[in-house]
């Protein structure tokens, strides 16, 4: 196995990226990586060797795609401290008649390998039509070396066991040319793959597994649950937007009496402002803190339940008449599977309301330290939810701008908010300053002081 490091900052975090068979250095491009990680790609397994150093890293992520989730298991002892495992497209039983490539197909394939056959197979792995991204991605190598390569992934199938560690997402395409749909879903027992529309080599797919794997979602929890008592003091602006949120909600007419999921409630902010005035029959409250619950529940006046945990796994109640959520959803690593797990759980015509943030969203930070979350256009927002089952009534967003003295009070703000774990770097006085200096400079006011642009969007929409 060759490495190729695609970015390398000295973040926190690095992703390492198995790519599949006949892929080379530059199948992953900068652009493609979500911010505030490092990456590293894996490919060309003409051997199976693997030597890659990452211990520097407090943190480790992997993604893997189509036989790079085979090599991804066989080497995982080496990365066993990773905490998010993204597969798309793949299977950890890659030659297998029920599981994986039928093995007669696989056998087709590697015997008749020339250059007429490499070039049926890439328009196969793209979904019939060879574009010229797909072109780009895929390997420049001639055939007689690429044989080779898939001679020697063979030959691993079939002699080497690989470990089957705990993936926490796999992903497949509807239109799989490479590995049968039906086949995926029998290999993905533990932990069933999220379906989309696409072909087996589809960058949309791949760069939300690359997300998955540069941002766990059960890290946010603990950094939020320590800000608890500092929170609503200092995030003036997540409370402001869910006042308008609730506003939104309010003016709608929505029904009394329902069941409501409230996501990521915090300390409960879109509580005191929403559960009083629509009397829910239950306000169902979720959060990854367990504290943070019960700090919301005191201001529901109604009847609550915790679902505390990662939403992403923890039981949704059914029969939801609205699901409800405020500054929160830039959080979740994969929304289409969430929205997919709303719609199964509410009723035809339930109303689902969140605010969340858009790409403008700190800017400021991103363009000085390369860290951001990444935050979703409301376009593709809105396609996730037609996708999901709802549909969209009212999208808005906004852009604002928080003023501070210094540089300093930004990043103070930043932690007290819980949100420093996205920032987090090794400061030296000499760096702060140049930090500071550099704020200044590009962001600064005529009054001395400098500013940190939030960009909200509201959405409402309904299960069709």
């Amino acid at each position: 196995m060759k490495t190729a490091w695609i970015r390398k900052s000295g973040a926190r975090r690095v992703v390492v990226f198995f790519c599949g068979f006949a892929c080379d250095a530059d199948f992953l491009r900068e652009s493609d990586l979500p911010d505030g990680c490092d990456a590293v790609s894996v490919y060309d397994y003409a051997s199976l060797d693997f030597d890659l150093d990452v211990s520097g890293y407090p943190e480790i992520g992997v993604a893997a795609w189509s036989f790079g989730v085979w090599a991804a298991d066989l080497v995982s002892e080496k990365l066993s401290r990773a905490d998010a495992r993204a597969a798309v497209c793949g299977s950890p039983y890659p030659v297998d008649a029920e599981r994986g490539i039928p093995p007669k197909i696989f056998e087709a394939t590697l015997n008749s390998f020339d250059e007429r056959a490499k070039e049926k197979f890439y328009r196969r792995v793209c979904g019939g039509a060879l574009g010229a991204d797909g072109l780009r991605r895929l390997s420049k190598r001639g055939a007689r070396e690429l044989r080779a390569e898939l001679e020697s992934l063979g030959r691993g199938f079939s002699e080497m066991r690989a470990p089957k560690p705990r993936w926490t997402l796999s992903i497949a395409a509807k239109s799989d040319r490479i590995f049968p749909a039906e086949n995926l879903a029998r290999a993905w027992k533990r932990t069933p793959p999220i379906f989309y529309e696409g072909a087996h080599l589809d960058m949309r797919l791949i760069r939300r597994a690359l997300v998955h794997a540069a941002r766990p979602f059960s890290k946010v929890g603990g950094a939020f649950e320590r800000s608890a008592g500092s929170y609503e003091e200092n995030a003036k602006v997540q409370g402001e937007v869910a006042k308008k949120l609730a506003s939104m909600v309010i003016s709608r007419g929505f029904p009394r009496g329902e069941r409501v999921l409230e996501i990521g409630c915090g300390t409960g902010f879109l509580t005191r402002e929403l559960a009083p005035k629509i009397s829910p029959s239950v306000w169902f409250l979720n959060d990854l803190s367990e504290k943070m619950c019960l700090m919301a529940s005191r201001g529901a006046g109604c009847r609550c339940e915790t679902v505390s945990g990662d939403i992403l796994k923890c039981e949704i109640p059914d029969g939801l008449g609205g699901v409800v959520s405020s500054s929160s959803m830039q959080w979740i690593p994969d929304l289409p599977s969430l929205f997919g797990r709303l719609a199964e759980a509410s009723k035809k015509g339930a109303m689902l309301a969140f605010s969340t943030f858009g790409p403008r969203n700190f800017e400021e930070i991103k363009m000085l330290c390369g860290n951001s979350l990444y935050y979703p256009d409301a376009l593709e927002i809105r396609d996730m939810l037609t996708r999901a089952g709802f549909e969209c009534e009212r999208v808005e967003e906004s852009v604002s701008r928080a003023n501070f003295g210094s540089p300093r009070e930004v990043m103070r703000h930043i932690a007290l908010t819980g949100v420093n774990g996205r920032f987090s770097a090794f400061w030296t006085p000499a760096r702060f300053r140049e930090f500071s200096a550099r704020y200044r400079a590009v962001f600064g006011d005529s009054g001395g002081g400098v500013g940190l642009t939030y960009n909200p969007v509201f959405i409402i929409a309904h299960r069709v």
